[in-house]
């Protein structure tokens, strides 16, 4: 029987294993070697088109390098998602929201959550002129209150559980981006047809997965200080 994952290059389907958490006791493992390949292929691309700086972030995909810091995160691999940070560029992106979280996810990545607290989020200007972008920019602000969200909560600053209300926001997001009813997006024979905002949908089940691998990590450190009392 085909699956959506026997269409699709084996780079992308560690990817979707990943954020459908099809490998859940392997996702630490998995996400590294995606993590690295997309690696890779950011240095690359950027090799080949050193003017093409700008990190992608738009309706139908996200840029190899925000995956890779992100799958970094999900593998638990801070310094790895440190350096592969450091090529994610938000200059030349016209778009304020866009641009704003190409911003704060690089800082997440190199744990400059301080930075991510100071960002204005209702200064963020909603400018897609046609109404798929704007509802994509819709959908990337709430990625971005979130991954807010997740930076007060590394830093104390939030009542309650900040990781769970992110990962609201970021499922909030999947469900959005995809409708399942839609009949005419085009389909590999014998799958559902989907039709889909790619980029948000697959960026919210990256942003997912790293906020668990956050709320993992810091259960651990705080067992390991009990451990020392």
């Amino acid at each position: 029987m085909t699956t959506i994952l026997d269409t699709m290059p084996e780079v992308d389907q560690e990817a979707v294993r990943i954020v459908l958490d099809l490998d859940g006791d392997r996702r630490r493992s998995i996400a590294f070697v995606a993590a690295s390949a997309r690696q890779f292929i950011a240095l690359a691309a950027r090799l080949r088109l050193p003017e093409a700086a700008t990190s992608r972030l738009d309706e139908d995909a996200v840029g190899t390098d925000i995956a890779s810091a992100l799958l970094f995160l999900i593998a638990e691999r801070s310094s790895d998602a440190f350096e592969a940070a450091r090529d994610i560029q938000a200059a030349g992106e016209p778009d304020p929201i866009r641009r704003a979280l190409i911003l704060a996810i690089g800082r997440l990545a190199r744990g400059r959550l301080q930075d991510i607290i100071g960002m204005g989020l209702e200064s963020e200007r909603l400018v897609a002129t046609d109404s798929f972008g704007y509802a994509a920019d819709l959908l990337f602000r709430e990625l971005l209150s979130g991954v807010i969200l997740l930076a007060q909560d590394g830093l104390g600053l939030v009542d309650g559980d900040g990781i769970a209300a992110a990962v609201e926001r970021f499922d909030n997001v999947r469900r959005l981006a995809v409708d399942t009813e839609a009949e005419d997006a085009p389909a590999p024979a014998g799958l559902r047809a989907i039709s889909a905002f790619p980029g948000p949908h697959h960026l919210a089940g990256l942003l997912l997965r790293a906020a668990g691998a956050l709320r993992d990590s810091a259960g651990a450190n705080a067992r390991a200080r009990r451990r020392q009392v």
